[in-house]
């Protein structure tokens, strides 16, 4: 079975689930995936620190700037402009390390 496959039986094993029962296990689903994304941008954030100098590409421009503060989903930062940004972690580059 590839990654992005489901297995050949799947239909098989949720037309044995009743409406209400679907329902559920979607909204279980849901769940998973946004507990993943949250344990992503954990990880990612986890790469940051105040003060770390960084970069990020927006708009075919690169910015540089340094970390002010990690936020709950977000990093901001101030760039070399003097610019404030709230920027996702998973689009930075640390140029601390």
């Amino acid at each position: 079975m590839s990654k992005n496959h489901f297995p050949e039986d799947i239909d098989s094993f949720l037309d044995k689930f009743s409406e209400s029962q679907l329902k559920q296990l979607h909204h279980k689903i849901i769940d998973r995936l946004n507990l993943q994304r949250k344990l992503q941008t954990l990880k990612a954030m986890s790469e940051f620190n105040p003060g770390d100098h960084i970069s990020f590409d927006h708009s075919d421009t690169t910015y540089f700037g340094e970390v002010i503060k990690l936020n709950k989903k977000t990093v901001s930062i101030e760039t070399e402009d003097g610019e404030f940004w709230n920027i996702s972690p998973h689009v930075l580059t640390n140029h601390s390390n």
